[in-house]
C-alpha cells in the first residue's frame, strides 16, 4: 500500500474511532445507558485500532525490506573491482543516506509494534 493510501486508510479509521468515542460519551450521559451498545462500540474501536496497528506494521516492514535491498545492492557495488574514486564516493553517499533512513525507520515505535506482535503469538508455537 502506498504511503498516500496508507495515510488515508489510517485517517479514516481514526475518524471512525472518534465517532464511536462520541457515541459512547453520549450514551454514557443518558440516565439509563445501554451497556450492550457501549460494549459493541468499544469492541469496534478495538477492531479499528488493531487494523491501524496491522496496517502500519505491514507498511513499515515492506519499506524496511525495500531499503534493506537498496543497502545490499550498494554493498555489492562497493565490492566491484576497479571503481573510480567518484563512483566510490557516490555509492558511499547513497549508503550513508540509506543507513540514516534505516536508523530513522527502525525507531522505538517500530520496535514496539514488532514486540506487540510477538506478544500476541501463542506460546505453544514458540
Amino acid at each position: 500500500m502506498r504511503k498516500k493510501h496508507h495515510r488515508k486508510a489510517i485517517d479514516s479509521l481514526n475518524q471512525r474511532i472518534a465517532e464511536h468515542q462520541e457515541k459512547i460519551r453520549l450514551e454514557s450521559e443518558k440516565d439509563f445507558p445501554d451497556k450492550g451498545l457501549i460494549q459493541h462500540w468499544e469492541k469496534e474501536i478495538r477492531a479499528f485500532e488493531k487494523a491501524i496497528t496491522n496496517s502500519t506494521l505491514s507498511n513499515l516492514i515492506t519499506e524496511l525490506g525495500i531499503e534493506c535491498g537498496r543497502v545490499q545492492a550498494l554493498i555489492n557495488q562497493l565490492l566491484l573491482p576497479s571503481l573510480t574514486t567518484n563512483q566510490q564516493a557516490e555509492i558511499l553517499a547513497e549508503l550513508l543516506a540509506a543507513a540514516v533512513h534505516l536508523h530513522t525507520h527502525c525507531d522505538e515505535d517500530f520496535q514496539m509494534l514488532i514486540a506487540d506482535e510477538l506478544e500476541k503469538l501463542p506460546d505453544d508455537e514458540l
